[in-house]
């Protein structure tokens, strides 16, 4: 898909696809598993609110993921020519986000 010049992507408008994005991801269940294993161990169950303090923690994620996501977006121009540049920067940093994930689980698993 191309973006075109008029703010227009295959015929949708940019916020018609963003808002399809967060739908995606909304009733994605990996991301609900995602939240349900990792953020409670932020909460603070003394401090009461717990429905709010997870809401709280969601929307905090939600919102560094959009910025982080649409920088990336932004610059996905850029980055890509550096990894075409670099060709082993890309495994690498695949290499990094699993081991990341893999410590993650093994610090829910390990804290249980």
């Amino acid at each position: 898909m191309q973006l075109r010049a008029d703010g227009k992507a295959g015929g949708e408008s940019l916020k018609r696809l963003f808002a399809k994005g967060l739908v995606a991801n909304a009733v994605n269940p990996k991301v609900v598993l995602f939240f349900l294993s990792f953020l409670p161990q932020f909460v603070v169950a003394s401090q009461g609110q717990v429905e709010w303090q997870l809401g709280l923690l969601g929307l905090a994620f939600t919102a560094q993921a959009a910025l982080l996501f649409g920088l990336l977006g932004f610059f996905s121009g850029s980055v890509g020519a550096w990894l075409n540049r670099r060709p082993k920067a890309g495994l690498w940093l695949d290499r990094l986000a699993g081991i990341v994930f893999i410590g993650l689980g093994i610090r829910i698993f390990v804290s249980r």
